[in-house]
C-alpha cells in the first residue's frame, strides 16, 4: 500500500512539474481591459481609497500606492512628498505642520520635511514598531514590542510597549506603564491615554468582543494614578486628544460599526459622534482645525472625511491624483506569477488554475493555455474540475457577491450560475463522485449542498468554531465527511458525517482531541482523519527537566468503514 500511494504522490508531483513549466514557457500574458480606465489624456484621477490620513491646519498627507501625498486640507490635486516607493505607515504632522514622521522601512521611524527632502531614521530597534503621534513637547510616541520579554507566537504584536524619542534621534524613553498601545499625551502633557493592546499585524477582527477587546485606560504621567474610561464589551481603541476630551473610535452603538465617540475629562460623559451605518471608521487622526477647534480626518469607504469638532458637521474631501504619477495604462502581465489555486483534470492531463481573478486551463504536455472566461472586473476564484471531466466549478462575483458557476471544460460556452444566496464569502467547491453534486462552504462557517442539474441550494451544518473545514466524499456520493466544533467544546474539534440520503449530520468521534482532515480512500474502505491526541513522545530540556514540550501531537488514523475490514 506504502508503495501504491509513494507511486501516485511521484506521478502528481511530476504532472505539476510540467504544469510549472507550461507556465514558465507561455508566460500567460494578460492586458487589461482599457474600459476599467480613465482617458489617459485626463490631467488627473481620483485617488480611490487612501490610507493613513493625518492633517494640520493647512495640509492633509496621506499614504497612497507606495508614497506619502501631500494635499491642501479643502482637497485638489495631491503632490508626492516622498520619491521612493515603500512601506509607508501612520503619517503624522508636527506641531508646527513643517515635519511628517511616518513608519516605514525596517519598521523605523522616520521623518521628512514638508519642503521635500529625504527621510531621516529616528529609531534603528528591530520589532514591530509603529508610530502613534507626536508629544506635546515635540518628540515621538511609538509602541513596539523590541525591548518586551512576551512572546509573539502568532506573529499579530499585539502586546506592546510604549516609548518617546527625540525627533532627532537618540535612545528612547520608555513610559512609566508595563505595555500598552495606540497612546497619546494630553496636551498639558500631563495624561496619557492609551489601550492594553494592539490590533493584529495582518489579523483584524470585527465585531470581537473577547479578552483583547481594547479600552481605553488614563495614566497620569506625573502620580501614577491610572483609571479606565471605558467600558463596552466590544471595541473602544485610538485615542486621540482634544483640551480636555478624549475622542476615540467604538463600536458601542446600534450601528454596530466603529464610530467616533468622545469622552469629557470634566463631568465623565460619553458620547457618540458619528453615526455611519454602511462602513467602519478606519485611520481616524486629529489636527488642530483652522481656528483651533480640532477635527478629525478619518476614511469610511471609500471616501476620505473631515470630521469639525466645533459644530460636529463632516464633509468628504475630493483628492485626485495626477495620471504622471500613476501606472494606469493597459499593459501586459505575467499572470503565472499570480497562480492562488489549482487542480489536476480527473485524466491528468491538464490543470485548472486561478491567476488574477481568472481561471485558465493549462496542458501538462501538448496544447494551448486557455482563459475560460477572459472577464475583466470579476473575480473568479476557487476552480475544481468535476470527477467526469465534463466540467469546472468556481466562485464569481459577476452578480455582487460571490457564487457558484459551472462552466464547460471544453469550449467555451456561457457558464451557468447555480447559487443565488447573496452576502458572503464562499470557498472549496468539492464535486461528488458521481459529478451530480456540489459541496462548499462560507465565511461562517456553514456547508452547504448544491444540486447541479437543478441548482438547489441547501444548508447542511454549520461549524460553532466559525471555520472553513476540509470535504471529503465517500466513493459512492452518499456520504460527506469534514471536521467541525464537537458538541460541547469551545476548542476541539470533531469528525462529522453528512448522509446525503436522509440530509443528517453524525458526530464519529467524541472531541476529546483535535481531529481533522478527514479522507474517505477511493474504494471506500477507510475513513482517514488527523488527530492531536499523541501525548506520550515528550522531549525534555536537556538543562532543566521541568521544561518539556510536545514536538507533535499528531497521529495519522484510520477508520475501517466495513466490519469484514477489521481495526
Amino acid at each position: 500500500m506504502i508503495a501504491a500511494i509513494r507511486a501516485i504522490i511521484i506521478r502528481v508531483l511530476v504532472t505539476l512539474a510540467l504544469i510549472v513549466l507550461t507556465c514558465n514557457a507561455l508566460s500567460l500574458a494578460v492586458t487589461s481591459d482599457p474600459s476599467n480606465h480613465l482617458d489617459p489624456n485626463r490631467a488627473e484621477s481620483p485617488a480611490g481609497i487612501i490610507r493613513y490620513p493625518d492633517i494640520s491646519s493647512k495640509q492633509i498627507v496621506f499614504a497612497y500606492n507606495g508614497e506619502l501625498w501631500l494635499v491642501s486640507r479643502e482637497g485638489g490635486t495631491a503632490i508626492p512628498l516622498t520619491n521612493v516607493p515603500g512601506s509607508y505607515r501612520s503619517p503624522k504632522f508636527s506641531l508646527d505642520g513643517n515635519t511628517v514622521a511616518f513608519t516605514g522601512s525596517y519598521e523605523g521611524i522616520y521623518t521628512i520635511n514638508i519642503g521635500g527632502a529625504s527621510n531621516t531614521r529616528v529609531t534603528h530597534n528591530p520589532g514591530a514598531t509603529d508610530l502613534c503621534d507626536w508629544t506635546p513637547d515635540g518628540k515621538l510616541l511609538f509602541m513596539t514590542d523590541a525591548f518586551s520579554f512576551a512572546f509573539n507566537g502568532d506573529g499579530q504584536a499585539r502586546i506592546r510597549q510604549l516609548y518617546t524619542v527625540n525627533s532627532g534621534g537618540g535612545l528612547p524613553v520608555k513610559l512609566p506603564v508595563p505595555y500598552g498601545a495606540e497612546g497619546a499625551i494630553s496636551p498639558d502633557g500631563q495624561w496619557l491615554a492609551y489601550t492594553f493592546y494592539a490590533e493584529g499585524r495582518s489579523e483584524h477582527r470585527k465585531h470581537y468582543q473577547g479578552g483583547y477587546a481594547p479600552d481605553i485606560w488614563l495614566f497620569n504621567l506625573h502620580t501614577h494614578q491610572s483609571r479606565k474610561i471605558t467600558d463596552w464589551v466590544g471595541t473602544d481603541a485610538t485615542p486621540m486628544w482634544n483640551g480636555t476630551e478624549i475622542y476615540y473610535l467604538s463600536d458601542a452603538g446600534i450601528e454596530q460599526r466603529l464610530n467616533i465617540w468622545s469622552y469629557d475629562m470634566k463631568n465623565g460623559l460619553r458620547r457618540q459622534i458619528t453615526h455611519f451605518k454602511d462602513y467602519d471608521i478606519k485611520w481616524p487622526s486629529i489636527g488642530p482645525g483652522t481656528d483651533g477647534q480640532g477635527e478629525i480626518i478619518f476614511v469610511n469607504g471609500a471616501d476620505l472625511n473631515l470630521l469639525n469638532l466645533g459644530s460636529g458637521t463632516v464633509r468628504i474631501v475630493k483628492i485626485s491624483i495626477p495620471d504622471s504619477q500613476l501606472d494606469i495604462h493597459s499593459h501586459p502581465v505575467d499572470a503565472g506569477k499570480f497562480i492562488n489555486n489549482w487542480q489536476l483534470s480527473p485524466d491528468g492531463k491538464q490543470a485548472v488554475v486561478e491567476a488574477r481573478g481568472d481561471i485558465w486551463t493549462i496542458p501538462a504536455e501538448n496544447g494551448a493555455t486557455r482563459n475560460l472566461e477572459r472577464t475583466s472586473g470579476i473575480a473568479e476564484r476557487d476552480p475544481s474540475w468535476s470527477p467526469d471531466g465534463k466540467w469546472i466549478a468556481y466562485f464569481a462575483d459577476s452578480s455582487g457577491e460571490y457564487e457558484l458557476y459551472i462552466a464547460p471544460s471544453d469550449d467555451g460556452a456561457v457558464p451557468r450560475q447555480l447559487t443565488h444566496i447573496g452576502v458572503g464569502f464562499r470557498y472549496r467547491p468539492t464535486w461528488s463522485p458521481d459529478s451530480r453534486l456540489i459541496a462548499f462552504n462560507d465565511s461562517t462557517g456553514s456547508i452547504y449542498l448544491c444540486s447541479v442539474e437543478s441548482g438547489e441550494v441547501k444548508k447542511i451544518d454549520q461549524d460553532p468554531l466559525v471555520k472553513q473545514p476540509q470535504l471529503s466524499w465517500s466513493n459512492d456520493s452518499n456520504w460527506i465527511a469534514y471536521a467541525r466544533g464537537a458538541v460541547g467544546s469551545t476548542r476541539f474539534t470533531s469528525i462529522w458525517l453528512y448522509s446525503v440520503q436522509t440530509s443528517q449530520t453524525h458526530q464519529v468521534t467524541s472531541g476529546t482531541f483535535n481531529d481533522n482532515w478527514p479522507t474517505f480512500d477511493r474504494h471506500g474502505d477507510y475513513l482517514f482523519f488527523n488527530s492531536a491526541r499523541n501525548i506520550t513522545s515528550l522531549t525534555f530540556d536537556t538543562y532543566d527537566n521541568n521544561n518539556f514540550i510536545y514536538p507533535s501531537a499528531d497521529i495519522l488514523l484510520a477508520v475501517p468503514l466495513r466490519r469484514d475490514l477489521g481495526s
